[in-house]
């Protein structure tokens, strides 16, 4: 259907934009409303959205009669269009004061905020819209005479004048709208937290959001991470600690490249080599095989983020892995008491 409401109105809006003459406007304006009003009809068979669907092209209805409207005016003398045209923007003006109550008494922390702005925001619109058609007709007019004239001059400031503060309020409530959705963000993602050794800046909006969406589906309220993007160093100790804790783990953790970086450690802790020079030859060898081989942990971290989930901290891990593992863009393994989360970049 919104197929054919472009193509019916195209040759309206051609129209338009080459200020036709208004009886051909007029002529193919009507012609457009019957084939809308015959849609109405139609739709109002429909099983299912029937009265959306019948608001939608009511509302398109009231356009083209607008057009209409404004073309018929055309055709009249320009003074009588001027001294109507003053009396609309007196009534657009009082509707234009009504917004900017209404728009000053939206409360930021209320829930309603959202919803109410962007009703605003499309009623400025709106009027944005119809200021601009009246615009255009008093541009028609700039060759009248010298007393239309000088009406029409007072008539195009306060057009403009309206449009200027109509552009400024726009903007201002669309950045009042992104504050509140960064702040609704914020506290939908207060839920994850991140450990002394965890970097932050390694995990994307789009991670933190899905990890978030999991933790609220499985009645999580806190996502504990104790580790995200590592270079060599962070990895070497990473895997120390593990194999001072539990070699037998790690056998069962790693791939060749990460056994190859524990034969290191076993040599070197057999040959009673200390803590410091293991970590520094477990480093040589990461470097060696490259980091991203040993573990996903030194991947490239804008195409995948990983991240430890500290199981213990979790109020329903067996739920979250459950939640978690039915987004096909992660991979979940349990080892070494963490859910380690593997999450492909989009």
């Amino acid at each position: 259907m919104n197929e054919e409401i472009d193509r019916e109105g195209a040759t309206t809006s051609k129209l338009l934009k080459e200020q036709a003459k208004p009886a051909v406007i007029i002529q193919e304006a009507s012609r457009f409303k019957g084939k809308i009003e015959g849609l109405i009809q139609q739709s109002k068979s429909y099983d299912s959205n029937r009265e959306k669907v019948v608001e939608n092209l009511a509302a398109i209805i009231k356009q083209i009669d607008e057009i209409i409207r404004e073309q018929q005016e055309n055709e009249k003398r320009p003074s009588e269009i001027i001294g109507k045209m003053s009396e609309e923007l007196e009534a657009i003006e009082t509707n234009f004061t009504k917004t900017k109550e209404h728009l000053k008494e939206l409360n930021p922390e209320k829930a309603t905020f959202g919803e109410g702005i962007k009703k605003l925001i499309n009623a400025l619109k709106f009027q944005h819209e119809i200021l601009m058609r009246k615009l255009a007709i008093l541009d028609d007019l700039a060759g009248v005479d010298e007393d239309a004239r000088a009406k029409r001059k007072l008539l195009v400031g306060k057009v403009s004048s309206m449009l200027d503060e109509i552009d400024r309020l726009l903007r201002e409530s669309h950045e009042a709208l992104e504050k509140q959705q960064r702040k609704k963000e914020e506290e939908n993602l207060e839920c994850i937290k991140f450990g002394p050794d965890a970097k932050v800046d390694a995990v994307s909006i789009y991670s933190k959001r899905l990890l978030a969406r999991a933790a609220k589906a499985s009645n999580n309220p806190l996502i504990y991470i104790t580790s995200t993007a590592r270079d060599a160093v962070s990895q070497a100790r990473a895997m120390f600690n593990n194999l001072e804790r539990d070699l037998a783990e790690q056998r069962r953790t790693y791939r060749a490249p990460g056994q190859a970086v524990i034969d290191v450690y076993e040599k070197m802790k057999a040959n009673k080599a200390s803590a410091s020079e293991i970590k520094d030859a477990m480093v040589r060898k990461i470097n060696e095989l490259g980091p991203s081989n040993v573990s996903p942990h030194c991947a490239d971290f804008n195409v995948l983020n990983v991240v430890d989930i500290f199981i213990a901290r979790l109020s329903n891990p067996n739920l979250f892995k459950s939640t978690i593992e039915k987004y096909p863009e992660v991979k979940l393994l349990n080892e070494n008491k963490v859910f380690h989360v593997e999450i492909k970049q989009p």
